[in-house]
């Protein structure tokens, strides 16, 4: 299984996210981006790779271990950036802000569990985003407006976080819940 650890949008920001990529797509419409699928967008935290079955019982420990003592905290979703330059753009995101801190603390806390398993630390820093689309060959992008003033394109209450199974295909990934983590 191909797993990763998420916190899985609500259908409104989905859908604002979706009217974001739609002004994107026209105002790069020359630009060869593959857009992700909106029902699929999500915030990843922590990406594990191949696991096996076996596996399962001990990442379910360290997630309930990892969400501990994390209360739900909002996500603010805005600014579109670019990896790894606006010159060189090879992945359009948004970003996310959580002034608390507790997104920062799940983070830390889900790395070190997972890390105590056996799963290789990230070898940057978090830098939370949202991914919107890729670029097959890298491209300078004329800057983007969000359509709003602030660049706000929405916000959620984070209650949750899922670990997903993404299987991927010519079409592009679909992903599956295995099992869902409240916080607190």
């Amino acid at each position: 299984m191909r797993l990763f650890v998420a916190i899985d949008l609500t259908p409104e920001l989905k859908a604002a996210l979706a009217e974001l990529q739609d002004r994107l797509r026209r105002l790069w419409s020359g630009a060869d981006i593959r857009w992700v699928d909106p029902a699929g967008i999500h915030l990843t935290i922590k990406f594990l790779g191949e696991v096996g079955a076996d596996r399962l019982e001990a990442i379910f420990g360290a997630l309930e271990r990892g969400t501990a003592g994390v209360g739900p905290f909002e996500l603010k979703v805005g600014g579109v950036g670019f990896f790894p330059s606006e010159r060189r753009a090879r992945v359009v995101w948004v970003g996310v802000k959580e002034p608390t801190g507790r997104l920062a603390r799940l983070q830390r806390q889900l790395e070190a569990g997972l890390g105590a398993l056996g799963f290789a630390p990230e070898g940057r820093e978090f830098v939370p985003h949202i991914t919107l689309g890729r670029l097959k060959t890298p491209a300078s992008l004329p800057p983007p407006d969000t359509g709003r003033a602030d660049g706000q394109v929405g916000r959620m209450l984070v209650r949750e976080v899922v670990l997903m199974e993404s299987r991927l295909s010519p079409a592009g990934a679909t992903y599956r819940p295995v099992r869902t983590f409240p916080l607190g």
